[in-house]
């Protein structure tokens, strides 16, 4: 099989450029993970955007330092010199026949996500197709194509296992956190010096999932950073709830925060929320 490009591989880990490890990072990259997590809320996973979308995310930063150079990746619309959406399915699906036991007419019918960046090396679109599911929660296969624009060459190309996203049933929703809770929890996650440390704003926190679960406080005195004082009763109840996002970018940098509360009256019982990962 043959191996994807350098520039195609960072792409696939990373989704896009950051500031080196251990830089300050710059107020207006900030602003792009504020804006990147607001269009995750809108709009949901990154894969599944339109070119459009994408597009619209990198435009206005486009010149700064840490979105160029010898790594430069930047998602665009194709010009009127490009291949099309079309033409470079077309090419991607040939690419796939004769690498792999798969047929035109299924590709066809496949879903597909689509990715067009400018490249240091040039201009490219990326193509996922990914394999039918009997239900949502089943794994699947995903197939990946670079194709060059305008050229046309489709030599580089993988296929990727991926675990399938799990809906919980109406009985397995997570209870709705009352507002008053929820803002103590964000509010808490903001404060910490590591969330200071990462540049954590409101915004980009607003683009994580919430994940909230009701339980007895003796449950929670089991973790390690709870500070819950001794003559609490094991049998009342308390919020613990967590932050996390699933975007490969935002994971680069925030992992998954945890706060806890008493349910009657909000007193906080973890001071110090757990950054987990």
């Amino acid at each position: 099989m043959k191996k994807l490009t350098q520039g195609l591989l960072l792409l696939l880990c990373l989704m896009m450029l950051s500031p080196a490890l251990g830089e300050a990072k710059p107020d207006s990259y900030q602003k792009y993970l504020g804006e990147r997590a607001r269009m995750l809320k809108a709009h949901g996973p990154y894969s599944a955007w339109t070119i459009e979308q994408k597009a619209a995310l990198d435009a206005p930063y486009d010149k700064e330092p840490w979105m160029t150079g010898s790594n430069r990746m930047i998602s665009r619309l194709p010009g009127k010199d490009d291949l099309s959406q079309e033409e470079a399915t077309d090419k991607a699906i040939a690419a796939l026949t004769g690498a792999y036991d798969l047929r035109e007419e299924e590709l066809s019918q496949w879903e597909k996500e689509y990715d067009f960046w400018e490249l240091a090396s040039g201009k490219s679109w990326i193509i996922t197709f990914k394999s039918p599911q009997a239900e949502p929660g089943d794994g699947y296969k995903a197939y990946r194509v670079e194709v060059e624009s305008p050229g046309g060459k489709a030599e580089y190309h993988d296929v990727e296992e991926r675990s399938g996203l799990y809906t919980p049933s109406e009985d397995k929703k997570p209870p709705e956190v009352p507002a008053d809770i929820l803002e103590k929890a964000k509010q808490a996650a903001l404060e910490t010096d590591w969330a200071r440390e990462k540049g954590l704003t409101r915004d980009i926190l607003e683009g994580f999932q919430v994940l909230p679960a009701l339980m007895p406080i003796g449950q929670l005195r089991d973790f390690s950073n709870a500070h819950i004082p001794k003559d609490l009763d094991d049998k009342k109840m308390a919020w613990l709830i967590d932050f996390m996002s699933d975007d490969p970018v935002l994971n680069e940098h925030f992992i998954t925060i945890e706060v806890a509360f008493l349910e009657e009256d909000g007193q906080q019982l973890m001071m110090d929320p757990a950054v987990n990962g």
